[in-house]
């Protein structure tokens, strides 16, 4: 009996504006040129309202479907998309094969659809490669999903990376740069949870601490916003050393001077704000010691780092 031929799942998880279930099926018929390709609709919500429950729902889905898969390529707007594609980074830490999120951004209908329809044809290129990574394909460019940010110009390149997070280009055909794949080491099977119960907080000059206390209680960890600062002011960082004597608390700020921060806080500058919030909620269910979740935030688990 032949072996059956491996599938590209081709997943919205999001509705796209201007984009129909109609549309995938019935006006992109090339796709299937490129390769076995089988749609799944998974949400009927738009990208905005993607939930952590939701996430959990398309890891499973993924799981689900890993022998009879050659690559998945992911429909989803533009809100939250980094999150979701960071979720994915670390629930499934090595992917078994190439997951490339895509999409297009808010244009007049019939101008997205030739931008997704392009978006959608060179990421089940990228799907049908030897890579094993979350990536983005928007534009002529291939990106590690876990060291990318959002753009805002008028390009058809809507978000951009490093050059370590740089994995390919588009030119006449896909090109993929081998020497910057990473190749995961570990089998282990992740469960698939992540911690809810965190309290996010974001830095401005009106902070009042008292009020703050009142939001932290029962929150089992706590990450600050300081995105905009290159130093905490004395009280907060005070405050923050105390609270971390009995729960986590990660600060995330790319400009941020580490020492004035104090001993007892996990002090991030090296990942993206939406890697950060994900891995940190990863890593409270695997452990709960302050060592151990401080030592691998600093480790480059999955190929986030921004290097």
């Amino acid at each position: 009996m032949p072996k059956a031929t491996k599938k590209i799942y081709l997943i919205a998880a999001s509705v796209i504006p201007g984009l129909s279930r109609q549309d995938i099926l019935q006006k992109m018929p090339e796709l299937n040129f490129l390769a076995e390709v089988e749609p799944i609709f998974l949400f009927d919500k738009f990208s905005a309202e993607i939930t952590v429950d939701d996430w959990l729902k398309l890891t499973q889905e993924i799981i689900k479907r890993k022998e009879t898969a050659r690559g998945f390529v992911i429909l989803h707007g533009l809100d939250n998309l980094l999150y979701t594609a960071a979720v994915l980074n670390f629930l499934l830490p090595n992917p078994f094969v190439p997951i490339i999120f895509t999409g297009g951004q808010a244009r007049p209908d019939d101008i997205k659809q030739l931008e997704i329809k392009a978006n959608l044809i060179n990421a089940i290129q990228a799907a049908k490669s030897e890579l094993n990574e979350v990536c983005l394909m928007f534009g002529n460019r291939l990106l590690r999903a876990s060291q990318s940010v959002r753009t805002y110009d008028e390009t058809l390149n809507l978000f951009s990376a490093p050059a370590s997070g740089i994995l390919g280009r588009i030119d006449f055909s896909i090109r993929i740069f081998d020497k910057l794949l990473t190749r995961g080491k570990s089998k282990k099977n992740n469960p698939i949870v992540l911690n809810k119960n965190i309290a996010i907080i974001e830095l401005t000059p009106f902070l009042d601490l008292k009020n703050l206390a009142e939001r932290l209680n029962k929150k089992q960890a706590i990450i600050i916003d300081a995105s905009r600062n290159q130093n905490l002011p004395t009280d907060l960082v005070f405050f923050l050393n105390k609270l971390a004597a009995d729960v986590p608390v990660l600060v995330w700020g790319l400009k941020l001077t580490p020492k004035n921060l104090g001993k007892n806080v996990i002090n991030v500058v090296d990942l993206t704000w939406e890697v950060s919030v994900i891995k940190f909620m990863w890593l409270l269910n695997q452990t709960q010691k302050f060592s151990e979740i401080t030592e691998l935030m600093n480790q480059n688990l999955t190929g986030e780092k921004l290097i």
